[in-house]
């Protein structure tokens, strides 16, 4: 008698048996997909925090401080998560953004000669639905407005093709989203 080999579950087939699971008895995500994916949900909430990458220590604090977050190397299973996750949040909260999190190549000095430090750049993307850029707009408002200490954000429209930063729309189909990138003002420039 032959031993029957039990296959194991792919990723999206557990993420689904998770969200049953979320969704019938509140059991919070806490799934570790190997090589540092990870996806975490305390409840059914209308979004979900994307971080695409490694070596963003400044990103991946900022995302894994969410409620709601997936972390990822790659940015086609990130896809995949989101598209699932979002025909899944959607029937239940009534709407669901993929807020994709990273930082900039380098921190650029957005002006010369000043006695002050000068303002750092966060770029930001959205899809063209009337949701999206609302929420393009109040996130670009909200950080323009922000009073900081030792330097100030400047928002800036983040433009893919200028740019070499890993890119998620490309993966997420229709699933809205808002694209924002910042400046690693706690590197020192060169490194």
């Amino acid at each position: 008698m032959k031993p029957k080999l039990v296959q194991a579950a792919s990723p999206l087939a557990t993420i689904e048996s998770d969200l049953d699971a979320l969704f019938r008895d509140g059991k919070p995500i806490r799934r570790e997909f190997g090589d540092g994916d990870r996806l975490h949900i305390d409840r059914p909430l209308p979004f979900l925090c994307v971080h695409v990458g490694s070596q963003q220590d400044a990103a991946l604090d900022v995302v894994s401080a969410s409620a709601s977050y997936l972390i990822v190397a790659n940015a086609g299973f990130a896809g995949e998560v989101a598209r699932l996750m979002a025909k899944r949040i959607r029937d239940r909260c009534g709407a669901f953004l993929v807020l994709d999190i990273g930082e900039l190549a380098e921190d650029r000095f957005l002006t010369e000669d000043v006695p002050f430090l000068p303002p750092f750049e966060i770029a930001l993307a959205g899809g063209g639905t009337a949701g999206e850029k609302a929420a393009l707009k109040r996130f670009a408002a909200a950080a323009s407005g922000r009073d900081a200490k030792y330097r100030t954000p400047r928002v800036d429209e983040f433009n893919p093709t200028t740019r070499a930063e890993a890119r998620l729309p490309d993966h997420l189909g229709n699933v809205a989203r808002l694209t924002v990138r910042f400046a690693p003002i706690y590197r020192v420039p060169g490194t």
